[in-house]
């Protein structure tokens, strides 16, 4: 893995469920670990349901091999807080040296969010 690539800093973060008075149940996300990653868009899409525009842009984010990291974290860009949900971590045939991250970048709002 050469190392220029990885120009982004970004943070992963795991869900975990948080029941605050009256029994509701929120999401909240926890930092699992910062590093520096390559971020690299592949596609976009803009749809239209019932007058709410949503958009989406699938992407592409390589990181350094981590343990952990699964489908129902998600990727914040540090340098534009910009959160993107991972669809799934690429099978690893370098033997554990990096770790690629299909993810999708939404823009309507509620997705996956739980600040």
């Amino acid at each position: 893995m050469r190392a220029g690539r990885l120009r982004h800093r970004v943070k992963i973060e795991k869900p975990r469920e948080v029941r605050p008075g009256g029994g509701k149940v929120e999401l909240k996300f926890r930092e699992l670990f910062e590093t520096w990653g390559e971020i690299n868009i592949l596609s976009g899409i803009e749809r239209t349901n019932a007058a709410q525009v949503a958009a989406e842009a699938t992407t592409k984010i390589r990181i350094r091999w981590r343990a952990g990291v699964d489908a129902t974290c998600r990727v914040r860009d540090v340098a534009t807080d910009t959160l993107y949900d991972i669809l799934a971590p690429l099978p690893d045939y370098t033997g554990r040296r990096e770790l690629v991250l299909l993810c999708v970048q939404r823009t309507a709002e509620g997705f996956r969010r739980g600040e």
